[in-house]
């Protein structure tokens, strides 16, 4: 079975697998649509203490994975 993996570059913890969500502060989920291949991170009301590398996994034989930089611009949105 294929899992998505989240998680901060920054940090040690998993912030989502599929899409269980670990981080229990409310900022996080996972958008997955019915019959999509996609599990997109979500934050909301994100602050600057979010912006980092985010590495997204997909578990599988040859373990891939993509890095995505968020960058954060302002104070609030």
């Amino acid at each position: 079975m294929i899992q998505i993996i989240w998680k901060n570059r920054n940090q040690k913890h998993v912030i989502t697998v599929g899409s269980f969500v670990f981080v229990g502060n409310g900022a996080y989920s996972v958008s997955h649509p019915d019959n999509s291949p996609h599990y997109d991170l979500v934050i909301k009301n994100v602050q600057k203490h979010h912006a980092g590398v985010y590495e997204c996994q997909v578990s599988t034989r040859e373990e891939m994975s993509i890095n995505i930089q968020l960058n954060v611009i302002g104070t609030s949105l």
